[in-house]
């Protein structure tokens, strides 16, 4: 009897000490910060082309790597939102503004905080083109931002 006891007491100590390295952590627990940017589409005046609906938010899509990374958005809103994904290095963007234009961004990706096992890394825009030409990478709202000048034909 006394063996049983000192068996079943060790087994618990056991358990009790044990490492947890090899447990997956619990994901629903963790808040994981999604990193966005946006961009804001305006003409040769400066005159926003969301605002203006020559570009209807609804309508826009913005894909990478056949996944849709930009957010819902309320209707009043005037830049478009999208998640920034992928690796360190370029990163290519399809977007689609309506059914007749589609544009290329490509960001230049620095990983600042590397992927855990439950969130994705966290990245900084070290410089982008849209449609191949070098743009301008602006700081709003805690968030990176994106100025398009788009010439209206």
């Amino acid at each position: 009897m006394m063996i049983k006891y000192f068996l079943a007491s060790f087994s618990l100590i056991f358990l009790m000490t044990c490492e947890k390295e090899d447990e997956v952590e619990d994901c629903a627990a963790v808040s994981c910060l999604a990193q966005t940017a946006s961009i804001e589409y305006v003409n040769a005046n400066g005159d926003n082309l969301i605002a203006n609906k020559t570009y209807l938010l609804k309508d826009i899509r913005i894909v990478k790597e056949e996944n849709l990374v930009n957010t819902n958005q309320e209707t009043e809103e005037t830049q478009v939102q999208f998640f920034i994904s992928g690796s360190e290095g370029e990163n290519t963007y399809s977007i689609e503004l309506n059914d007749s234009e589609n544009d290329i961004l490509t960001l230049n990706l620095n990983m600042t905080s590397p992927r855990s096992e439950c969130c994705n890394p966290i990245f900084e825009i070290i410089n982008a083109t849209y449609n191949g030409s070098s743009i301008e990478i602006i700081t709003e709202n805690n968030g990176p931002k994106i100025v398009v000048v788009k010439s209206q034909d």
